[in-house]
């Protein structure tokens, strides 16, 4: 059963900082041959037939069955790894059976007769106590102790293991305590549920790990068991890379194992390392400095070291051996007063390795200084200013405008006549000085050395760069005088060619050659154009300007009678719509719309007819037959000379008939040849129909059926 401190052990061993691999091995590289001797690999006795399986495990197989614990027989089958001696450990193993032999983990060995071992057994038999008796039909583990060739049994577990497969054993050895554990969910991790023995025991508490085979000679099974994969840590609690058993402090890290006093305590653990008989501050000790001997309270505080030689708290105390005047030196100048301290460093104001500072809170004054003008003794000689290094020089100012001339003295105040400048070109005259103003009269008042620079009363000039005499407003010059190259005009527009000018003559050239601030206006090479907003190619008389260049709608003809129309124009096809297209001032003229043989501009303009009607007045003569026979062609009752013996207004005959009479019968139209209805051939029908077919346009036919109505509303008022 697994006690409680063994609950806590194995989580103590999860908790240890680190774990150093003692031994690792698989055994995969051995061979039958060459395994005995190997690595580390003993073979205790002749008679024990070790040698590797093909798994690379390594394997034992006999059929001895006689003999004690320590003895040559059979219950000897042991295989020693020889190391180093260890006390605490961690072994794991991987374990193999193919029948009922028992196999088992040998560890802290000694010798053949002393040693612990583990024994998982089978179901038909393993060694027992005493002489190594069998015990037949128990499967589990067993802990044995084997002392001096005699077992002693400490703990079992009747847990049946399932025989014949791979198996994963840990055994944890830690001071006193013995913990087994068994993984036979095979889940690679080693938990609470998988411990199956646990002891606490004082013998053997160190030595060597090796493996155990018994063989229980049953050839018709099959016989052998196997090992492989043994890996042996040792602990490292402090995790330094030295075991905890060879570690001069193994809970406190100290890998290079330092011990300054020999005394077997590493210094990272030692309460007094240095051996100074004062205990470390970390061990609840009063010395500061474990690692030196000369520092503890007990030691005095010197100039040459640059630590705490007293442990008082503070190195290189005041008054310490070695220490060095220093004077007080409020002012930083490297002179004190009269106050000291010995200190091997400077520390806080004490500096100063002299003093004589007759003021030591102006670091300007101390015995190393030069006087100033500032009514300050700066070198503590008891005077003050005398020989003062910024004297100053001062010059007599005799016209009293405060700029001397050529006589001076040296003071650190000017005396009563003197300046501190000797600027004046003429001390005898108050106007001239380096204030003075300066005007355009042959004199230099402002003792600058020229005469009517920069005068008060300056005229301005020009720079006419292009000589034409005309200047440039922008480049002034002020002065007494014009220099080369400038004038006294302002007005040049354009200073970079002597064409361009107030005087120049302005051409259509894109540019403003008069400096009147219009471009090209008035140019003297400038030419009419009229405007031709229609685009007919001709200008409107009444729209001229005066240009340098044809640009939009403007042309130089001036002979377009209606710019608003693109198809009047001089020339172009007169239409019968009332409007003058050629621009003669006729309209319509040179067309007979109606056929009467009268032009339409006479018809509308000279005789007062239709232009549409060949019969305006609708008496059965045309306007030009009227006209031509005398008649009014705007009174039907004069189309044939005047009347008729019938009183018939309209078509005189000699019947009486008062529509149209003939000698036919025709009542419409009288004539002896024809129906002037259905087949009239000639004046105003024409053979043309009332739609806008061939011969005559629509808006004719359409006068002519106007026409034949009138006439028939005409007669049947007669009637």
């Amino acid at each position: 059963m697994l006690q409680p401190h063994m609950l806590l052990l194995l989580a103590a061993r999860g908790a240890l900082a680190a774990d150093i691999v003692d031994y690792s091995n698989n055994f995969d590289a051995y061979t039958t041959a060459s395994f005995s001797g190997t690595g580390g690999w003993v073979s205790l006795y002749a008679l024990d037939p070790w040698s590797t399986a093909s798994s690379g495990a390594v394997f034992a197989k006999t059929d001895d069955s006689g003999g004690t614990w320590g003895s040559a027989g059979a219950l000897d089958n042991h295989l020693v790894y020889t190391s180093e001696s260890w006390s605490d450990f961690t072994l794991d193993a991987r374990v193999y059976s193919n029948d009922d032999d028992a196999l088992g983990l040998s560890f802290r060995f000694t010798d053949a007769s002393n040693f612990y071992i583990v024994l998982f057994v089978g179901g038909d038999g393993y060694p027992g106590t005493g002489t190594g008796a069998r015990a037949s039909g128990v499967a589990g583990a067993r802990l044995y102790k084997v002392v001096a060739g005699s077992a002693t049994l400490l703990d079992s577990s009747t847990s049946t293991f399932t025989l014949g497969a791979t198996h994963n054993v840990r055994i944890v050895a830690s001071g006193s305590s013995i913990e087994v554990y068994f993984d036979d969910d095979r889940d690679g991790v080693y938990q609470v549920a998988d411990n199956i023995l646990s002891v606490s025991d004082t013998a053997f508490t160190s030595g060597e790990v090796g493996f155990f085979c018994y063989d229980n000679g049953i050839s018709s099974v099959g016989g052998g068991c196997a090992f492989d994969d043994l890996v042996v840590s040792i602990p490292d609690a402090d995790g330094d890379g030295d075991a905890d058993i060879d570690d001069n402090c193994p809970s406190v890290s100290n890998p290079t194992q330092a011990d300054a006093d020999g005394d077997g305590q590493g210094d990272a653990c030692d309460t007094d390392a240095d051996g100074d008989g004062y205990g470390a501050l970390a061990s609840g000790g009063t010395d500061c400095d474990d690692t030196r001997a000369t520092v503890s309270p007990a030691d005095v505080e010197t100039c040459s070291t640059a630590y705490d030689d007293d442990c008082d708290g503070s190195t290189n105390d005041a008054g310490a051996t070695g220490c060095t005047t220093r004077y007080y030196d409020a002012d930083a100048d490297t002179y004190g007063s009269t106050a000291t301290l010995c200190a091997c460093t400077a520390s806080g104001y004490y500096t100063a390795s002299r003093g004589g500072d007759c003021d030591d809170f102006r670091g300007s004054v101390s015995p190393a200084r030069s006087e100033i003008c500032d009514g300050v003794d700066q070198d503590c000689d008891g005077s003050v200013d005398e020989d003062a290094t910024d004297f100053e020089t001062f010059w007599i100012d005799a016209d009293g405008d405060t700029y001397g001339g050529a006589a001076s003295t040296v003071a650190c105040d000017a005396p009563a006549g003197y300046v501190a400048d000797t600027s004046d070109c003429d001390d005898g005259d108050a106007a001239i000085s380096p204030e003075g103003v300066e005007s355009c009269d042959g004199v230099d008042q402002d003792c600058d050395g020229a005469v009517d620079d920069d005068p008060s009363d300056p005229s301005a000039w020009f720079l006419d760069a292009d000589v034409d005499g005309f200047g440039d407003p922008g480049t002034i010059a002020l002065g007494c005088a014009a220099p080369d190259g400038y004038v006294g005009d302002a007005t040049d527009c354009d200073d970079g060619d002597g064409l361009v000018s107030p005087d120049g003559l302005e051409l259509c050239n894109g540019r403003d050659d008069d400096c009147d601030g219009e471009i090209d206006v008035g140019a003297t090479d400038a030419f009419t154009a009229y405007a031709d907003l229609d685009g007919d190619g001709f200008g409107d008389p009444d729209a001229p300007v005066v240009v340098c260049d044809l640009e939009g709608l403007y042309v130089t003809d001036a002979t377009d009678c209606d710019d608003a129309d693109a198809a009047a124009y001089p020339g172009a096809t007169e239409l019968p719509n009332g409007r003058d297209e050629d621009c003669d001032d006729r309209a319509d003229d040179g067309l007979d719309t109606d056929g009467d043989g009268l032009d339409d501009y006479d018809e509308r303009e000279v005789y007062g007819t239709d232009p549409l009607l060949a019969d305006t007045d609708g008496g059965g003569v045309g306007d030009g037959a009227e006209l031509a026979n005398g008649t009014d062609p705007l009174e039907p009752g004069d189309d044939l000379g005047g009347g008729d013996d019938t009183g018939d207004t309209d078509v005189p005959d000699d019947t009486g008939d008062t529509d149209v009479p003939d000698d036919t019968g025709d009542t419409d139209v009288p004539d002896d040849t024809d129906d002037p209805i259905a087949g009239r051939t000639g004046g105003f029908w024409g053979g043309a129909s009332c739609d806008s077919g061939a011969g005559a346009p629509a808006w004719l036919g359409l006068v002519a059926v106007g026409f034949f109505v009138r006439r028939r509303r005409s007669a049947g008022a007669r009637s």
